[in-house]
């Protein structure tokens, strides 16, 4: 099996690895012939070839994978969840930029919401939302740093209500936001 995973491999980088698929920045304060010379010097040996960009068109995860809950014993007192969804790409609405809202929707210090509430459970020290992407899939990630009473609540953390991303009045506090205010 090790020589399928080598083959594929080195098939993946004969395809795709060569100068059309990369992009150069050089900045220096030689002059403009001094860094196109280096430039040659150092890539030339870079085969040349047509863009053609790797496109992913499987799911990142099998069904099997999904859902899955993976305890790790730290060797040092460290206590973090860390909660990853696989979404799609976002790349069509990156003005809008979807995401980055949920995001900061679920780690809004306001009154009442899903981190105003865990803190003050005394389940979390600190939380982040983020994504990874946008490429072909992305990844959204949500993290808490947990307290030691938190340690004991993951299922109840994992389970929270996202009801908290919503203010009592069943209004987003994102909206501030979108409406500039």
């Amino acid at each position: 099996q090790g020589d399928k995973v080598w083959s594929d491999l080195k098939a993946f980088h004969d395809r795709y690895y060569h100068a059309g698929n990369m992009t150069l920045a050089l900045v220096g304060k030689d002059s403009l012939d001094d860094l196109e010379k280096l430039a040659r010097q150092t890539f030339t040996a870079i085969p040349a070839g047509p863009a053609n960009p790797v496109r992913i068109t499987e799911a990142p995860f099998m069904p099997s994978q999904l859902g899955v809950r993976i305890d790790i014993a730290p060797l040092k007192d460290f206590r973090s969840l860390m909660l990853r969804f696989p979404v799609p790409s976002s790349q069509p609405y990156y003005l809008e930029k979807p995401l980055d809202y949920i995001a900061s929707m679920l780690s809004n210090a306001a009154p009442g919401s899903l981190y105003t509430t865990l803190k003050e459970s005394g389940w979390i020290d600190s939380m982040s939302a983020y994504q990874d992407g946008p490429d072909d899939y992305q990844l959204f990630s949500i993290n808490f740093n947990l307290t030691e009473q938190g340690a004991k609540h993951v299922d109840d953390i994992t389970a929270a209500d996202p009801k908290h991303a919503s203010s009592s009045d069943g209004h987003c506090h994102i909206m501030w936001r979108h409406r500039g205010l």
